[in-house]
């Protein structure tokens, strides 16, 4: 929590203003049983009505001034804890975007939701009430008991006992729930994923009639949240009845007393309404700060759990390059690579004890097409994966050669690499503005000429507003291979020395799938490019074709000699129906 506060030296001059406003009209509110005190014995007792009138103006004043600075110190307060939390968002949320895949994997995307929203809300209400009330209510609470005793030192030593009692039972009820408040927020991440999940494969879920299971699993996840939120609930629900029956017992002492002395002469009726005044104004505040120990019990669990994500180390998920003594490039810079050789890489997903990738071993050279194939869960995506630099490999290395075959140190393979995934992923916008995302503005010629490429503009060129026409979230007013062949564009905007489709023809027919992959050779002089399918026929022109089973490499050659030394490769081929040039070849 005291390093979220560090957030708050950008509104220094708000986090003063805002307590300074409410301690004066703190001072307003306490001088106002005094006025009616006053009222009392020299008004009202005497029968003085302009005296009543005075003071009754004076009452109408302290309480409009008062509430000219409690509506200041609300802006104040409220500026301060809403641009903190502004700034603590941002800042998480840039840190997030800086997670390697690697750390994404360790970290749901529930409970980073849950902490960019909620957890930030948490932090920003207390501070906000801690700005107004933090200083306010114990002041009004001394302020009251010194006041008391001003009236009648007998009457208010009862303030003496009851007040240390109270913030003892306030502490200890702060230090109770905290845990109770941590225990909420973890079952409120597990209620998110669920949701999240269900959400997102809601197709999946009605597809295999699954509503039902669902359901059940969604009811237990909110019953524990329930179960964690009514502990803490009642935990909390102490405070009140405790706060009033001890103030209560105090308003009976001090009435008991009071009138005993008033009967006696040794107190003035005036004396008696100001203490019982101040003894509500106690109660007031004793309530106030119950409910500002309850959001600052969440605000620390809260916290927390915020402080924990900026302490994990994003990791730049950059492949592991062999050092030599030449210079090293500055970080995002692209290079002039002619191949890249990956020397026994082997992976292994954190947590999991078997290796998805072993011992993996091959050049690809500039002017290249290499075809990864393999059945699925053979590691094909987590191979690209790693020559896209998206993660680190667990063991060997990937190095990148310049024209010289020199390895060249430190590369940012992410930024050198077009990386056209399995899921198409558009974004709401126009088909312009999704080909430009991550760049500058690019020339048109060089967007049409992406689209071109790609065979996309067969269908753009048909649509009304052409390359400015609109696209819906994740391109679902396009067809599944409509969206491949615009991803395929976009990738080919960025000019990368490397480029990757994985599993990216898949949607597309045969023809169309044809014509991309001959545009593609067409512009694979200077680059190196890398196509991972699951159909034989989208890889058999490639020059060189991995063939990978159980994360192994089995195979590594062109399409005919794969055919006659790979049996893997050669299954592959049969089972897909490429069986006349299987048999011609055997």
């Amino acid at each position: 929590m005291l390093k979220l506060l560090n957030y708050l030296k950008l509104y220094k001059i708000e986090s003063i203003l805002g307590p300074l406003f409410k301690l004066i009209e703190a001072c307003f509110e306490l001088a106002i049983p005094l006025v009616m005190a006053n009222m009392i014995e020299l008004g009202i007792y005497k029968q003085n009505l302009e005296y009543i009138i005075r003071q009754g103006f004076l009452m109408l004043t302290l309480g409009f001034l008062g509430l000219l600075f409690s509506i200041t110190a609300q802006f104040f307060s409220a500026k301060a804890a809403i641009g903190m939390a502004t700034r603590i968002r941002e800042d998480l949320f840039a840190h997030i975007m800086r997670f390697s895949f690697k750390t994404q994997d360790k970290n749901e995307p529930a409970t980073l939701i849950t902490r960019l929203t909620q957890d930030v809300n948490q932090v920003q209400n207390c501070v906000n009430m801690c700005l107004r009330l933090l200083l306010r209510s114990p002041f009004i609470v001394f302020g009251a008991m010194l006041m008391a005793f001003y009236v009648d030192a007998n009457n208010a030593i009862i303030f003496a006992i009851i007040i240390p009692l109270l913030f003892v039972i306030v502490l200890g009820i702060i230090f109770l729930t905290i845990p109770f408040h941590a225990k909420v927020q973890k079952e409120t991440d597990n209620l998110i994923l669920k949701v999240h999940e269900n959400i997102t494969g809601i197709r999946v879920v009605r597809a295999f009639a699954r509503q039902m299971q669902e359901r059940a699993e969604f009811k237990k996840t909110n019953e524990e949240l329930s179960i964690q939120q009514i502990t803490a609930g009642k935990v909390v629900a102490f405070m009140n009845p405790i706060t009033y029956c001890l103030i209560n017992i105090g308003l009976i002492i001090i009435l008991y007393q009071g009138a005993l002395k008033i009967e006696l002469g040794f107190m003035t009726q005036g004396a008696l309404v100001a203490l019982i005044n101040y003894m509500s104004q106690i109660l007031v505040e004793l309530i106030k700060m119950a409910s500002l120990i309850i959001y600052i019990a969440k605000a620390i669990s809260s916290a927390d759990r915020i402080e924990s994500i900026f302490c994990i180390d994003p990791d730049s998920g950059s492949a592991n390059v062999q050092h030599t003594e030449l210079d090293v490039l500055e970080r995002g810079a692209t290079v002039n690579m002619n191949s890249i050789l990956l020397d026994q890489v082997s992976f292994c997903y954190p947590g999991e004890k078997k290796k998805t990738l072993d011992s993996i071993s091959f050049s690809a050279v500039k002017g290249e097409m290499i075809g990864i194939a393999g059945s699925m869960g053979m590691g094909k995506t987590t191979l690209l994966h790693l020559i896209a630099g998206f993660y680190s490999p667990t063991g060997g290395n990937i190095t990148i050669l310049d024209d010289s075959n020199h390895p060249i140190l430190e590369v940012d393979l992410q930024k050198n690499t077009a990386f056209v995934f399995q899921e198409t992923a558009l974004f709401e916008g126009t088909i312009r503005e999704n080909l430009n995302f991550g760049k500058q503005t690019i020339p048109e010629d060089k967007l049409l000429r992406a689209l071109e490429l790609s065979v996309a503009n067969e269908f753009v060129e048909k649509m009304p507003d052409g390359i400015i026409s609109h696209l819906s979230k994740m391109g679902k007013n396009l067809s599944g291979g409509q969206k491949q062949r615009l991803a395929i564009a976009r990738a080919l905007v960025k000019d990368s020395p490397i480029y990757i489709l994985d599993d990216s023809f898949s949607a597309l027919d045969y023809i169309t799938e044809l014509k991309v992959r001959r545009n593609l050779k067409e512009i694979a002089k200077d680059k190196i490019i890398f196509v991972a399918s699951q159909r034989i026929s989208s890889l058999m022109e490639m020059d060189k074709i991995l063939v990978l089973e159980q994360g192994k490499c089995v195979g590594f050659d062109h399409h005919d000699k794969l055919l006659l030394q790979c049996q893997t490769y050669r299954e592959l081929c049969q089972y897909q129906g490429v069986q006349e040039e299987v048999n011609q070849k055997a």
